[in-house]
């Protein structure tokens, strides 16, 4: 794997983990992660197709929506 790779999938990892403690501007991660707010909604794109229950829009901000309990 590329350098370029390797970045991309440790700030997908530290994206996903800041979204999953609450709601979160793209500013904000923009920020926490050195990358554009452009840059940030691409990856939410990406992360949302790959299946993670990514909530929320362009300019309210982010979620991580829990996985629901399985049951049996």
């Amino acid at each position: 794997m590329c350098a370029h790779s390797d970045r991309r999938a440790h700030r997908r990892e530290r994206m996903l983990h800041l979204l999953e403690n609450g709601l979160v501007t793209a500013e904000t991660l923009a920020r926490d992660l050195d990358v554009t707010q452009r840059t940030v909604y691409r990856e939410i794109s990406c992360l949302r197709d790959e299946g993670h229950r990514i909530l929320g829009a362009a300019g309210a901000g982010y979620m991580l929506r829990e996985r629901p309990a399985r049951h049996g």
